[in-house]
């Protein structure tokens, strides 16, 4: 018998849960106690990771819930949704110079331990052509073309045009791919040559911006 405490606690590095009500105080005397008010999981809060195809976590990425900014990852990759009510929702990461794929109309409720993985779709692939300005020729404009050496892939072949500085950019999955500048038949007839010709390159688990 005596003055009792009762607080409920759930262990677990993935999921925290906030109960109604928090605790509760009792007197127990020479009889059994029955606690008349049950506890209820009012709110929970949850964990997840950003990943690339490796399993490494990516740091310093956006995560959104119904298009709100609601978490960054840290530099584990791992962020945490706070204050969650059981639902359906929409999530998505944004990060720079990579791409995702959201999460749609997930089902969170108290009883999942962990959110699943948000992946690395698509990495930004971008260069830069160089040429001397002339009133000839110019890297404005220039048509860039993308071969994608993969044989999943269902489309070999991608065309860019680059901006008055001569920069272009491709959105890419991992894998293989050449790089290939065009040049007009004039541009040839000139004598006027690009060093090199194309790019052979890999995209593993990064963008490549140069």
């Amino acid at each position: 018998f005596g003055k009792f405490f009762i607080k409920p606690i759930y262990k677990d590095k993935f999921v925290q849960y906030d109960t109604t009500p928090e605790f509760d105080n009792f007197d127990v005397e020479h009889k059994d106690y029955k606690i008349q008010e049950p506890f209820y999981i009012n709110k929970f809060s949850i964990f997840g990771a950003v990943v690339n195809s490796k399993k490494n976590g990516i740091p310093n990425v956006t995560i959104k819930i119904d298009g709100q900014v609601k978490a960054i990852t840290d530099s584990n990759g791992i962020y945490k949704l706070e204050n969650l009510t059981p639902g359906n929702y929409d999530l998505e990461a944004q990060g720079d110079d990579m791409f995702f794929e959201p999460l749609t109309n997930l089902k969170i409720t108290a009883h999942l331990k962990r959110i699943p993985d948000m992946i690395v779709t698509d990495y930004k692939l971008c260069g830069k052509i160089l040429i001397e300005a002339t009133e000839y020729f110019s890297t404005a404009k220039r048509t860039v073309i993308l071969q994608d050496a993969n044989e999943k892939s269902s489309i070999k072949e991608r065309r860019t045009i680059t901006d008055h500085q001569g920069k272009y950019c491709f959105e890419v999955k991992p894998g293989m791919y050449q790089i290939r500048p065009v040049l007009t038949q004039d541009e040839k007839d000139s004598d006027l040559h690009l060093q090199p010709e194309f790019y052979d390159l890999e995209i593993i688990d990064r963008p490549l911006l140069d």
